[in-house]
């Protein structure tokens, strides 16, 4: 049996968030916010239910599986 026989196929889905406004982000100092938001073309950090409703949005429908 060959290489190709053995291995599988996966499908792999990853969220990988830049800045979330949580309580890790309330210690920065205002230089560092500030530096941080310019680098995010929204202009602003995310929430968390950014992240969530991108996750909602990956995550199969199990009844349509």
């Amino acid at each position: 049996m060959n290489l190709v026989n053995k291995v599988a196929i996966v499908n792999v889905n990853v969220v990988a968030p830049h800045a979330i406004e949580t309580d890790m982000g309330k210690e920065w100092s205002e230089e560092k916010r500030k530096r941080i938001i310019a680098d995010i073309p929204l202009g602003r950090l995310g929430e968390p239910e950014d992240v969530a409703e991108a996750v909602v949005f990956l995550v199969p429908d199990k009844e349509n599986s």
